[in-house]
């Protein structure tokens, strides 16, 4: 399981911006763990144009694709599930599968 943090935060800059990793000096910022940051995932990934956010059954933040029936991602919190679902995304569109 993918935890939230630096090291996530630094993989979503990485794969799903294509900025360069954090040097030291200029670090990305908090996606995984702060909903502003995250929000700027969101806009770039365009979540809202057929996709849904919100908290399921069980108390876990979901993000699901009604078009996409592999897309369901699951986390703690909403910030934690928006960057998971950037690198879904991302690898689904690296492997050629864009929609």
């Amino acid at each position: 399981m993918i935890m939230a943090g630096r090291d996530l935060d630094a993989l979503v800059a990485e794969k799903f911006f294509r900025w360069d990793s954090c040097d030291g000096t200029a670090c990305p910022p908090a996606f995984s763990t702060k909903i502003a940051a995250a929000w700027e995932v969101v806009e770039k990934l365009d979540l809202f144009n057929g996709a849904m956010l919100g908290k399921n059954a069980h108390g876990q933040w979901a993000i699901w694709d009604n078009a996409d029936e592999e897309s369901p991602v699951f986390a703690e919190t909403a910030p934690l599930a928006i960057c998971l679902a950037a690198l879904h995304t991302n690898e689904r569109n690296d492997d050629g599968l864009n929609r």
